[in-house]
């Protein structure tokens, strides 16, 4: 949302199952709280604080060039994907 008005940003959105998500929240991201608690304050923060500082509805399929589902890719996998797609024609083309 930073840098939607510069036309050379490849906006990027990583989405996951709630069960992935919450099992990496469990891992250390948030400690002490349980799972379900901690995924549904996570995902209200992060919806608000969107919507109040960008005044965007984070769920706008037209705000992303690429959605990658995180149950599906390896961290290693999904920033080859996004470094494959920041170096395409297409993208190196808009830079110009």
């Amino acid at each position: 949302m930073l840098f939607r008005s510069l036309p050379y940003a490849l906006h990027v959105r990583v989405i996951a199952s709630q069960e992935k998500r919450v099992h990496n929240l469990v891992r250390g991201v948030i400690r002490g709280r349980p799972p379900l608690w901690s995924w549904r304050r996570v995902i209200t923060r992060e919806k608000v604080f969107i919507k109040f500082a960008f005044h965007r509805d984070w769920d706008n399929p037209e705000l992303y060039d690429i959605v990658l589902n995180m149950d599906k890719f390896t961290v290693n996998t999904a920033a080859d994907m996004v470094l494959c797609a920041a170096r395409a024609d297409e993208v190196q083309r808009a830079l110009r």
